[in-house]
């Protein structure tokens, strides 16, 4: 937006900023994606770890997935139990992360 401040002069408005804008943390990777890197990750759980390792061998894998995507994929795919179980605990971890 121009702002006239005289007869001949004016200055270009800078955007307004929000804190989003001003984070210096990198954007959250999708949920699948997250999950995929849980494989190698030091901190991450075992059960999370399993869920990981096989969603790495999986060639259905919703990579760029939503939890939602993921969860629907766990149960199209009958994974046991434990891995429902392990998929909460994913999710509750992702969405902290």
């Amino acid at each position: 937006m121009d702002v006239t401040l005289g007869a001949s002069e004016s200055y270009q408005e800078a955007p307004m900023l929000d804190a989003d804008t001003l984070s210096t943390k990198p954007p959250r990777p999708s949920f699948g994606r997250w999950l995929l890197l849980q494989a190698s990750a030091a901190a991450a759980p075992r059960e999370v770890k399993d869920l990981a390792e096989a969603a790495r061998t999986d060639r259905g894998f919703p990579k760029d997935g939503s939890p939602e995507d993921v969860s629907a994929h766990l149960h199209r795919a009958q994974a046991s139990p434990e891995m429902h179980e392990a998929f909460e605990r994913a999710e509750t971890d992702w969405q902290h992360y």
